[in-house]
């Protein structure tokens, strides 16, 4: 057994730990259940042998037909047992491995999932720890009576005929060394498989996300050429594996087979010449009929268990992954004050940082607003201040205090932030809104107010209570993102991050929301990130940002006297018809 394997099923054995007297009890039942199948074959062993020496009697043969039934029935219901506490210690390991590595993905940096793709997770979270829930609850007890039956029933055929227990036993080198040959290279096959159907997998998963750009720019089919190519290799991979391995398995389950068909003449042979009788001919047929089949189940388990081991590997990995850590400090009770010293944060699969020792100060109750061209850093910045990523080094800080010294629960539900893709469950509006809160309806409407969508809420089948899933229930992306506003508003928080949280808005909804935002929040800090300059203006300050560097900071009037930086976003606003028409500072009102 290769170390990764012996890694993983260590893994297993210590995941399992809280489950070990459930299943201890499982298995046990399970030997229980071999022992009384061999008492069957030795009861009948009795009867034929009392027919044949003619000392069977009625009474006799009854008692033993009695026993026969009731190990029978005996069998069966230790089977129920052992199946009914094995499937009892999946479930609930099955559950406790969910909890923790949804617990676990819930404290990970946002690099975490930007490097980790949604269909590895998901396969993670379904499959792999499916696969465990599977093996335990159906195959445990499979592969330990593919052990314990072979050791048994060669036991009994020892105390019958041990030279025809080792005539059954021949073809087992064989088969072993077949399965040997077979199972060469094995963990390079499997490497290879995995990544051609996780590589087959992503691509289908990215030809549905962007069916409609392949419909507009990709009408002669080149665009499914990754997909192709994908699917091709898959199909490849599996041939190859499929062709490398027929000819050691038919090997195999001939070796397998073929102990029967040797043991059959022996015992045939030695019953005519007298070296055994006709009832131990019987019995030894029974038992040597059946001896080498587990063999082939343990195969069967043992690809079975390679992949689950694989799976293991995978939920390893989410749960060596550096969480973020938190202290227990409460969080302030009046709004905080922000404070940034030298900040820079690079993402792993780059070469540039996208922060580079940024320091700026944040007054509370102060609006500000985050401008500056794509990949400037914006958003970034946004997401160190709300705590989704620690920054590479400096310190982020509210009221002087760092952001992860603060308790965890506390930190993120004093803290409201929408960012630039919104998520919806498939739950009702309420429950997407209030995210497990007890919120009274009047709160609820009144956050939809300020949101701007209050209107096309309360013109939905059931208001509050219409269902966010299905076909036909989507909403746009601006209906979406006045959603997401209006779940930030109804947190208890009094720090606020929008990053570019009204862009699906036209500039009259937008200015209206900024409007309401800014008289929901009066006294609570308001960060938000625009592309509008004529959005910003109504900041009490503005950041300015290029190449992760924030080269100024200032009220609107300043910054177009003293920033080029400014004056040029604003020359490329000019030019796009976005000029910006308001001079004077406040609210943006209409």
């Amino acid at each position: 057994m290769q170390a990764n394997a012996i890694h993983s099923l260590k893994w297993l054995l210590r995941a399992s730990k809280s489950e070990y007297c459930r299943l201890s009890l499982a298995l046990l039942f399970t030997l229980l259940k071999v022992i009384t199948g061999l008492i069957a074959p030795i009861m009948i062993y009795l009867i034929v042998e009392g027919m044949v020496t003619g000392s069977l009697t009625l009474p006799e043969a009854i008692n033993w037909l009695v026993v026969c039934v009731v190990a029978m029935v005996v069998r069966y219901l230790l089977l129920f047992g052992a199946v009914l506490l094995s499937h009892a210690a999946a479930f609930a390991l099955a559950a406790d491995l969910k909890v923790e590595v949804s617990r676990k993905l819930l404290f990970l940096p946002m690099t975490f999932f930007s490097q980790a793709h949604s269909a590895d997770l998901r396969r993670v979270m379904d499959e792999d720890i499916g696969k465990i829930e599977l093996f335990i609850s159906h195959h445990l007890n499979d592969v330990f009576t593919a052990v314990i039956t072979p050791i048994l029933t060669a036991f009994v055929l020892f105390y019958f005929s041990w030279p025809l227990a080792i005539i059954a036993l021949l073809p087992l080198p064989v088969a072993l060394l077949t399965q040997a040959i077979m199972f060469r290279g094995y963990s390079g096959k499997v490497k290879n498989y995995q990544k051609a159907l996780v590589d087959m997998n992503v691509q289908a998963s990215e030809l549905i996300q962007g069916v409609s750009v392949l419909r507009m720019l990709s009408r002669s089919g080149t665009g499914l050429k990754k997909l192709n190519n994908s699917i091709n290799n898959y199909v490849k991979v599996v041939d190859d594996w499929t062709r490398q391995a027929s000819k050691p398995f038919a090997f195999f389950k001939v070796a397998l087979d073929f102990s029967f068909i040797l043991l059959l003449p022996v015992a045939a042979y030695l019953t005519i010449e007298g070296g055994i009788n006709l009832a131990e001919f019987v019995v030894l047929m029974m038992l040597g009929l059946t001896l080498m089949e587990p063999f082939y189940n343990l195969l069967m388990f043992s690809g079975l268990l390679n992949h689950i081991f694989e799976g293991v590997q995978r939920i390893e990995q989410v749960q060596l992954a550096e969480e973020l850590t938190f202290g227990t400090k409460k969080w302030p009770r009046q709004t905080p004050a922000i404070q940034l010293d030298n900040v820079s944060y690079q993402f792993p699969e780059r070469d540039i940082p996208a922060l580079n020792k940024v320091s700026l100060s944040i007054e509370a109750g102060e609006k500000i607003a985050i401008v500056g061209a794509s990949g400037s850093g914006k958003s970034t910045l946004i997401q160190l201040m709300a705590g989704f990523n620690p920054p590479l080094s400096g310190q982020v800080k509210y009221n002087d205090c760092h952001l992860f010294d603060y308790d965890s629960d506390d930190l993120y539900q004093h803290i409201g932030c929408v960012m630039q893709s919104n998520y919806l469950f498939n739950q009702s509006i309420r429950d997407n809104i209030t995210m497990g809160l007890t919120v009274a309806d009047k709160d609820i409407w009144e956050a939809l107010e300020r949101a701007e969508a209050r209107q096309f809420v309360s013109e939905k089948e059931g208001g509050l209570d219409f269902l966010l899933s299905g076909q036909h229930t989507r909403l746009s992306g601006g209906e979406q993102q006045r959603i997401t506003i209006a779940r930030a508003l109804i947190k208890p928080a009094n720090v606020y991050f929008f990053d570019e949280a009204t862009r699906f808005f036209d500039p009259i909804t937008e200015r209206n929301i900024l409007n309401n935002l800014f008289e929901a929040l009066t006294e609570k800090t308001m960060v938000y990130v625009t592309h509008r300059l004529e959005s910003a203006a109504f900041a009490d300050r503005i950041v300015v940002m290029e190449l992760g560097d924030v080269v100024a900071t200032g009220t609107h009037e300043w910054l177009q006297q003293h920033c080029d930086v400014y004056q040029e976003l604003q020359a490329l606003s000019h030019s796009s018809g976005l000029q910006n028409k308001s001079t004077h500072k406040g609210a943006p009102h209409a």
